[in-house]
This record gives structure tokens, sequence and C-alpha cells, in this order.
């Protein structure tokens, strides 16, 4: 069976979006499919190829689409690039020769009803339900549409509104990559961290509705405490130079980003690892599939999380903390709390639940699931 993924995005990146598409791409493969994934062409700052940078297996194909990059005039010319370069896109896929018998799978709901047009099998992963551009992706799913769900949430939102072949998926994480040998010490050593602090440790990006303004206000009320240190890994440099610029604490430390092969390392160097959200925004509220919750518990490291629909839908108190979301004082008295009590049987628990959230048993299920609509 061949399967054709298309994503109108820059690969490889940065953004956890791309990872999340070219791992399902290898698994997918490593299932027995035939896939390719079809992308723009655009100016990257990034010069190893996907497979290097990933360190994915090259068992797909790529098939990169040439197009002028108005993302790079946005600068000049705001959100019209964006939707510049989406229109370019679309508009080579019209002619995009592509087996008849292929499945197209796709995150972007116009490309799914460009193929359904077009009278192929597609399926469309979704990460969040639009709120008020819902009549829009109605327009453009049938209800008929194979709809992956990233989360219980979104799925939930798929089937309220008249969506039937609806499974839902959360995202996934690799295990193999956490099989490190090395101790504590030999990673603070080789990653340069402080061996005599007790490290809370932030991985993702830095914008708003990951709730990172509280733990900013966690680490201001902790400053005084000269045993934690908060190192934050990941962020765009944007994003970095803002927070650097306007954070004068001393018991913050900005790491950046770091290459995806080695994000087990820097996870499993701290003793505590934390999820924050901000409540106000739906999609971390309802919708979110964290990545980083999967990482977080195959590092076997203690981990605080915000009590929201979303994450309870993943964990429970048997293998997290929960903190109250948006709330500085109770996060602080839950990391206090963390680093003091004995966690190891949460610990425990939480590896055995990862391993039901591999990226290889998702493939599976997707798989297994839209087989069944093939002709």
């Amino acid at each position: 069976m061949k399967l054709i993924y298309l994503s109108n995005s820059r690969q490889p990146t940065e953004k956890a979006h791309g990872w999340q598409i070219a791992k399902m791409c290898e698994q997918f493969a490593g299932l027995g499919l035939e896939v390719a994934l079809v992308f723009p062409v655009r100016k990257n700052p990034i010069k190893e190829n996907l497979f290097t940078y990933y360190n994915l297996k090259p068992n797909f194909k790529l098939r990169p689409i040439k197009l002028p990059d108005f993302i790079a005039l946005e600068k000049y010319i705001g959100p019209v690039g964006f939707y510049l370069q989406s229109f370019a896109f679309f508009s080579k896929l019209l002619f995009l020769k592509i087996d008849k018998n292929a499945v197209i799978y796709s995150r972007q709901p116009e490309l799914v009803w460009l193929f359904n047009l077009k009278g192929y099998l597609t399926v469309y992963e979704a990460h969040r339900w639009p709120g008020r551009f819902a009549g829009l992706l109605k327009f453009l799913l049938d209800r008929k549409n194979i709809i992956v769900a990233n989360s219980i949430g979104t799925a939930g939102q798929f089937l309220k509104n008249g969506y039937k072949n609806v499974l839902t998926a959360p995202n996934g994480v690799d295990l193999s990559s956490f099989e490190i040998n090395s101790s504590l010490l030999q990673l603070r050593q080789e990653l340069n961290l402080p061996l005599g602090k007790k490290i809370v440790m932030y991985l993702g990006h830095l914008y708003g509705w990951k709730g990172i303004a509280t733990l900013l206000k966690a680490a201001e009320e902790l400053k005084d405490n000269q045993e934690i240190l908060f190192v934050i890994v990941g962020g765009t440099d944007r994003d970095l130079n803002f927070f650097q610029r306007q954070v004068q604490l001393p018991n913050i430390l900005f790491v950046g980003y770091k290459d995806k092969k080695d994000v087990p390392k820097w996870l499993k160097s701290a003793d505590l690892l934390l999820l924050t959200l901000n409540q106000e925004d739906e999609q971390a509220k309802f919708y979110t599939s964290p990545m980083k919750l999967f990482e977080y518990l195959a590092a076997k490291v203690p981990v605080v999380v915000p009590a929201l629909p979303s994450i309870k839908n993943l964990v429970s108190e048997k293998e997290v903390v929960f903190y109250q979301a948006d709330s500085a004082v109770d996060l602080v008295q839950k990391i206090r709390q963390s680093l003091h009590d004995d966690l190891n049987e949460k610990i425990i628990q939480g590896g055995e639940l990862v391993k039901k959230h591999t990226w290889q048993a998702r493939a599976a299920k997707i798989y297994e699931y839209f087989k069944n609509y093939v002709k």
C-alpha cells in the first residue's frame, strides 16, 4: 500500500510538528507501507538532511516541491506571506502525479479537500478543533472523512459535529532513544550543568499558551533558594532573546534549542520535569497531546503537570504530580514537595504507561483503522 503524506511545512524544522510528521512517516514505512513525504522547499537554516537531523531510518521517500519562498517575505508583507505560500503549494499539488490507489494523509484540511475531489482515500490528522473557523473546516471535510484526532478532546469535538470515522491517537515517544547508560553525574558533566543543584527542567517552546508565565513566576518565588535551578531547554531564537532580556533571575538557565537526538540526555539529567500550560487557552485546556509528556515519562524522572482535561485524559496521579493550572503558588508547593518526597512508584508507573504510547504503536493503530477503508 502507498501512503503519501502531504505537509505544507519546512522540513526539517526545529518545531515539534516537523518531528512528529517525519517520525510518523518512518513508522508507517516500518509497517511495510510505501511512504513518501511531500513538502515545499523553503529557505532553511538547518543544513542537515531530514533523516540525519531527526535521526530517522531512511525508509521513506522525500518529494520536495520547488516554490517561491513567500514565508521568507513575511517581515515585509506580514501574514500574506503564509497565505501565498499555502496557495502556491496547493496549486502545485493540483498537477502532482500520485498513484490513484495511494492513501493521502495530511494535517492540512484544504489538501484533504483537494484530494477528496480527485477521488483518493484521504486521512486528516486533527490536532485541535478550529473554533471560529469550524464552518470552513466543515466545508473542507466531508462527514465521511477518516479523522485521526490527537486527543480525546479533539475527537470529542469531531464526533459532536457529526463526523463518524474518528480515531483517537495521542502522540508518542521513541523509547529506544532513552536507553542511556550514563549516570546523572556523567550527564551533568557532559552537558555542563551544575552538580550540586536540584535541576527543575522545562522542555519546549516558550509560546504564551504553553504556560511559561506561570513557570517564571514560580522561579521568582524560589529565587532565594540556592539549591534549585530552573533549566529551560528549547525556544526560538526570537523568544529566547526576549526572555533573556526580560528575565533577570539567578535561578534560571536558558540553554536554547537542542537537537532531538540529545533531548533524552537533557531530560535524564534533571531532578524534576515540568509541563506547564495556560488554562485560558482552548488548545492547552482541551486539545493538546504533548509529546514532551511521554518523553518525560520515558526519562524516568518525576513529572509535575497542570490539572487540565487534556493532560488528565493521558495520565493520572499514579504517574505524575498535578498542580493547579496557572497557579504559581501551587506550582511552587508541588515543586518543593516533589523534590522532597520519594516518587519512585510514580516513575515506575509512568514507565509502564508510556510503553503504550510509542510511535510504533501509534502508527500501527492508525494503519489498522484506515486500511479497512481501502478498496
